[in-house]
């Protein structure tokens, strides 16, 4: 016998096994007779969770003229050098370094953003030099390198639309999608791109009735875009912005709750994914209908059998009318009293 219980929308929210006074169980003969048997009781709500990424605005485009490729699509790790998109054909790539690029960068020019170049260059093996700040002949030499590396003109100049200065790399970031789109024309100065955060965030909007079925610690299994398999637990709540809604976060139990598989998520906005929240684990043992369960004279839980006899129970789990007890053997035929 398998009991297994998904609760949601107005259905009834909780479950609990019924206990009825035992003074009558015993004389009453208006009773029906169920057998103990194996199977499981669980009860679960199905929801919506959602999930999004934190962001920082961390990137100003500075090339002028029309997008021509989105190389970094989805939530990307970048690196020194690598390349984000294209204008007019030419890739725009990432430089690790806190000044953004504000100007060329030729022979002769000083200054930190020099030295975030040369670092960049010395990074991609392209440069052996001192990170001094000046483009010095050996600088020149470098910047000429990654030009041909790139299939760029070589010029022995950087130009400022060439390089998004971000604060730290390696990064996981989001271009723009409506600054960053193939076709758009670009004039310098958009917010290109975000850095996001390390891991997503996820939360479950509920009622204040649905709360109170869902302490801190509940298990929550979800189901990602692509149908993958994510476990977690629910955190403290807080007020949502309606009078009746309840923000629930959901916390990894592990690094993280999407692991290696958070590339599926949207990296602009919120992904909306199924949530069954466990209000009752599935225990598996013997079952009896809830309404089985009497109260014995000195307090105890228990079930009458087939002939009169009050046998106390330990309750493991109950869920919508049926409870799964220990303390009897499989097959016992127990009384109900028939309301």
């Amino acid at each position: 016998m398998l009991v297994s219980v998904v609760l949601g929308g107005a259905a009834v929210w909780a479950a609990s096994y019924v206990m009825r006074p035992a003074a009558n169980p015993l004389e009453s003969n208006d009773h029906v007779l169920v057998e103990v048997v194996d199977g499981e009781v669980g009860s679960s709500i199905s929801l919506n969770a959602i999930a999004r990424w934190p962001t920082t605005s961390a990137g100003v485009n500075r090339a002028s003229g029309v997008v021509t490729s989105r190389i970094a699509e989805g939530a990307t790790n970048v690196t020194q050098g690598s390349a984000l998109y294209t204008v007019g054909l030419r890739p725009v790539v990432a430089g690790e370094g806190a000044v953004p690029a504000f100007r060329p960068i030729g022979p002769g020019d000083r200054g930190d953003d020099v030295a975030q170049v040369q670092r960049m260059l010395r990074d991609l093996s392209l440069y052996q030099g001192s990170i001094n700040g000046r483009v010095d002949s050996k600088t020149e030499a470098a910047i000429r390198a990654w030009q041909r590396r790139l299939m760029l003109p070589v010029t022995g100049r950087v130009e400022a639309g060439d390089i998004v200065f971000l604060p730290d790399l390696p990064s996981r970031v989001a271009l723009d999608p409506k600054a960053v789109a193939v076709g758009k024309q670009l004039s310098g100065g958009e917010e290109a791109l975000s850095v996001l955060g390390d891991a997503p965030e996820f939360e479950l909007p509920v009622s204040t009735s649905q709360r109170s079925l869902i302490p801190e610690g509940t298990v929550v299994e979800l189901t990602g875009p692509q149908g993958e398999k994510w476990d977690a637990v629910t955190g403290a709540p807080r007020a949502g912005e309606g009078p009746d809604l309840v923000v629930v976060p959901l916390v990894a139990t592990g690094s993280s709750i999407c692991a290696d598989q958070c590339g599926s998520l949207a990296v602009n906005g919120e992904t909306r994914l199924a949530a069954k929240v466990i209000t009752v684990p599935t225990r598996s043992g013997l079952v009896v209908p809830s309404s089985s369960l009497v109260s014995g004279f000195n307090g105890e839980v228990a079930v009458v059998d087939e002939g009169g006899a009050m046998r106390a129970v330990h309750v493991v789990a109950s869920a919508r009318g049926m409870s799964v007890i220990e303390g009897v053997e499989r097959g016992l035929r127990v009384r109900i009293q028939k309301q």
